[in-house]
Parts: C-alpha cells; sequence; structure tokens
C-alpha cells in the first residue's frame, strides 16, 4: 500500500511505495510500508530534527520553513525558499559579559550597562540608543565611580568615538576597567573627570588636542566674567579683595588700596579655571559685569567706588585718593539707615581707571 506524504498546507510532497524509504524530497528519510532497517531511519530522523541538522554543509532536500544550525557560524538559519535560500536567526544574548563569538548583527543585553547593544561593521558593540548606527548615537548608561557607584549619564557618540557625557551628578571620577564603545580606551583616559553638565572627550589627555564647543554663546544666566583665584582664607560672595596676601588674593583693609583687583562673585555667568578642586579657598573674582558688592555709606547711582578701611567693604572714591583705587561704578543708589551699617548693592566692574 502506497504512502501519500502531505506537507503542512496539505499538498501532496511524495508517495512512497511499499518496501521504500525516500531519500530524494526531504533532509530527512521518509518510510514507506515495510522497509527495511526502518528503525534506524526513524531514530536518525529524530536525532536530526533536536539537533537541527548541525553541520558545516547545509541540509540536502530543504522544506520551506526548515530550521538548520550552521556550525560554520555557530547560527540558526531558517529556510525561505530557493530563491531566497536560508535567512540567518541573529542571536540574542543576555549576560554580564559579552559573547565571546558575535557575528555582525547580533544583540547582547548587557546586564552589567542595563544596556541594549548591538555588534556593528566596525566589529563592536554599539549601545542601541538615540539614532544609533554605524555614524553614531545618544545612548543612556551607567558609569561606575571609584566608590563603585553607577552614575547614569548620556553618552554622544560619532563616528566610533564618544564626544561628550552628559551628567546631572555631582563631578566623579569613573572607575578604572570601564571601556568605551570600541573597547580600547577606558572612559578614565579620556574623561579624567566627569562634570555635572557637559564633559567633552579629552583626546590624548592635551590640551590643545581637547574636543572644544564652537559656537556663539548667545546669553548667560548670570551677568559677570569671573575667574579663580587662589585665597588665603574663605572670602564670601560680595568681599572686596585685593592683590596680595600669602596667596593671589586677600580681603581689602586700607581706604584707596591701589591694589584693589575686584569682588568675590556671587553667581558668574562665565566660570574661567572652573575646575580646581578646593572650591572655598578658590573663589570665583569678578573680572567683568554687574555684581553684587558690599558697601558703606552714602552711594549714588554712577559713583565710583574704591575700597574703605573696613574689611572687604567698599566706598564712594574721593578725588583725594588716586585713580587707581577706583575698581567699579555704582549701579543703584544706598543710604544706610545707620553711619556705620554694611549694604549690598549692585555694581559694575571696570577695573582701573
Amino acid at each position: 500500500m502506497t504512502y501519500t506524504v502531505n506537507k503542512s498546507d496539505q499538498s501532496v510532497l511524495v508517495n512512497i511505495p511499499d518496501g521504500a524509504i525516500d531519500t530524494q524530497n526531504t533532509s530527512i528519510k521518509l518510510i514507506g510500508k515495510n522497509a527495511s532497517g526502518y528503525g534506524e531511519s526513524i531514530n536518525e530522523n529524530f536525532v536530526h530534527m533536536l539537533e537541527n541538522f548541525a553541520s558545516n554543509v547545509q541540509p540536502i532536500n530543504p522544506l520551506l520553513g526548515q530550521l538548520w544550525f550552521d556550525k560554520n557560524l555557530n547560527k540558526l538559519k531558517v529556510f525561505l525558499g530557493t530563491s531566497k535560500g536560508w535567512l540567518r536567526i541573529e542571536n540574542i544574548s543576555v549576560s554580564e559579559l559579552s559573547p565571546e563569538i558575535p557575528y555582525k548583527g547580533d544583540l547582547w543585553y548587557d546586564e552589567s550597562e542595563d544596556t541594549l547593544k548591538f555588534y556593528s561593521n566596525n566589529n563592536s558593540w554599539v549601545n542601541l540608543g538615540l539614532g544609533a548606527s554605524a555614524a553614531g548615537s545618544v545612548n543612556a548608561k551607567y558609569i561606575k565611580d571609584i566608590n563603585g557607584v553607577n552614575k547614569p549619564v548620556m553618552e554622544f557618540t560619532v563616528g566610533n568615538k564618544v564626544v561628550a557625557i552628559f551628567s546631572s551628578n555631582d563631578n566623579f571620577v569613573a572607575a578604572s576597567g570601564q571601556y568605551m564603545i570600541g573597547g580600547v580606551q577606558e572612559y578614565q583616559s579620556r574623561f579624567p573627570i566627569i562634570l555635572k553638565g557637559i564633559t567633552l572627550n579629552n583626546e590624548n589627555g592635551v590640551n590643545d588636542n581637547n574636543y572644544k564647543f564652537n559656537g556663539i554663546a548667545s546669553s548667560a544666566y548670570y551677568a559677570d566674567l569671573a575667574e579663580r583665584y587662589k585665597a588665603d582664607k574663605y572670602i564670601e560672595p560680595g568681599t572686596v579683595v585685593k592683590i596680595g596676601g600669602s596667596k593671589h588674593i586677600t580681603t581689602t583693609k586700607v581706604k584707596g588700596d591701589n591694589k584693589v583687583l575686584s569682588v568675590i562673585s556671587s553667581n558668574p555667568g562665565f566660570e574661567l579655571n572652573a575646575s580646581v578642586k578646593s572650591k572655598k579657598k578658590n573663589p570665583f573674582v569678578v573680572l567683568a559685569g554687574k555684581c553684587k558688592c558690599k558697601t558703606i555709606g552714602k552711594i549714588t547711582k554712577g559713583d565710583f567706588l574704591m575700597s574703605s578701611d573696613i574689611e572687604g567693604v567698599a566706598c564712594k572714591w574721593n578725588p583725594k585718593y588716586s585713580t587707581l583705587a577706583i575698581f567699579a561704578i555704582a549701579l543703584e543708589s544706598i543710604k544706610p539707615l545707620k553711619k556705620d551699617s554694611v549694604g549690598f548693592i549692585e555694581v559694575v566692574i571696570k577695573g582701573k581707571i
């Protein structure tokens, strides 16, 4: 009695005569009635299907939808028909360590960084993020600091290089052993300190080779340009300072001091030398622009200002003192209720006149 073998769509695949074993129409042996050695053929069919025909050579006579594990690539493939051939099914790995033998297009969920990545044409793992491609991407990820604490950041990558890191954390140093895209450079070597805000790549650690912001700054939140100077003690904002003391600057104590420099800034609009570690003893000194200043005595808007004999406090300039003592112009008037009371007014730093 001939067996009629149908495919899943009920179309006839083959008719197998009694005693025959068909090896021409599929990758397994189709067994006819009373065929000799049918037990071996059945067992081999089960084994082949269990291992998805694992071999360096594709199965013969594949059917549409058949699976094949290609041992050359360690990849599972599906047969899409004679015209389309075998389609590779990409791996999706979930682990803290990257897959040992990755192939282009593989996906890997990196548990250590809580990030989905794909293996690119550059033979490296690229984080999947906004606009992710071989040209670049924007990725949300974690970078561990030197205390092992995960710090969330946004990483901007262009042309297989991390150009900038955006962070809302306080300034921190990345722990060693964490590598950027490509797995060659450590974050610590290209970003020695990751600052709160935007930190650009410090390539080669040489200032002339740093990535830089190029553009036009149209506005600043605060009014003055300020730079950090070493002070001989903590000096609060609004205090008048001079060149001198055991460091760069100290507070004024002499009326009409010719060495007066400027005022300690409250909120610099632009910060120079901003990365100094000891902030309290390296205050921002206003170089130009408007700021708040301690004053004593009656001040009228437009008055020139000089240091008074009260430490760190300004007063109206008197022509009997040198013009070298003038460091600012009052932008508002003040008339203290008491003669010796100290007030705050807005002034514009003019430098020496």
